[in-house]
């Protein structure tokens, strides 16, 4: 009986006559390089809903859509008077249920604190954006300078830096306001009159990732090495302030 069997076995591919030599481990044993064959599973259409199942609105809305394309479609190819009428109508009815839609929409917006954009973040009417702008200023400022107590700012620049004073100044008038530390760091060679006691890159762009000119990174004066990108390119002292505060005091979601 082994005459007749081991020639076959012999003759199964490697994995096969492995496992063909090894029953004992189960039938799930296989080797690594040979995955188990599974069967081929039929593949399942989707199945739509049945259109029983879905709100009477959204079959009301697909069928007003539908209507108002192919409408447009034989008013395009057939533009005669009776099609484009048809069209015309077809097109005023959409645009007077979006008109109602968003009348109720700003109603229920009015009613419903929670919901009104202008209450949560910023106020439509004249004054009250004043009072909400001066309020902002003063609240990014409270931001820095709370910052300012244990973080600084590194000034990446270089040669021929078309934005680089611009730069500099806004960091001048941070340093001033807030006493935030700034420290410089000159690529390439590079000086500048403002900040005489800038460090000579010595590879510090480089690992920071710093791709563009200037660069502000602020950096926590813990001993962390972790930098944060604050701005590449000219900025506004306005918008150094806001980057800064966002940056520093504001969570992730909570801006808008």
């Amino acid at each position: 009986m082994l005459g007749v069997v081991l020639p076959f076995v012999l003759a199964l591919p490697l994995p096969a006559a492995a496992y063909w030599n090894d029953q004992a481990s189960g039938w799930f044993w296989y080797q690594p390089d040979s995955p188990p064959v599974q069967a081929e599973k039929q593949q399942q259409q989707p199945v739509a809903p049945a259109a029983d199942a879905l709100p009477a609105e959204v079959v009301a809305h697909r069928a007003l859509q539908e209507k108002l394309e192919q409408q447009r479609i034989i008013a395009i190819m057939a533009p005669s008077a009776a099609n484009l009428s048809a069209y015309l109508h077809t097109q005023k009815e959409v645009l007077d249920r979006s008109a109602t839609f968003a009348d109720m929409w700003q109603r229920v917006v009015w009613s419903t604190p929670a919901l009104d954009y202008a209450l949560q973040f910023r106020p439509t009417d004249a004054a009250a954006l004043y009072a909400h702008d001066a309020g902002q200023r003063q609240q990014r400022a409270a931001i820095i300078d709370r910052a300012a107590a244990g973080a600084g700012l590194f000034f990446i620049f270089g040669r021929d830096c078309l934005h680089c004073d611009q730069m500099a100044r806004a960091l001048l008038r941070l340093r001033a306001e807030h006493d935030m530390p700034v420290q410089a760091v000159a690529v390439a060679g590079a000086s500048h009159p403002d900040f005489p006691a800038a460090w000579p890159d010595n590879g510090f762009a480089q690992a920071a990732g710093v791709e563009s000119l200037p660069a502000i990174m602020l950096a926590h004066l813990d001993g962390s090495s972790r930098l944060l990108p604050i701005a590449y390119g000219p900025l506004s002292y306005q918008q150094l302030q806001e980057r800064i505060a966002v940056v520093v005091g504001v969570p992730v979601g909570e801006r808008f």
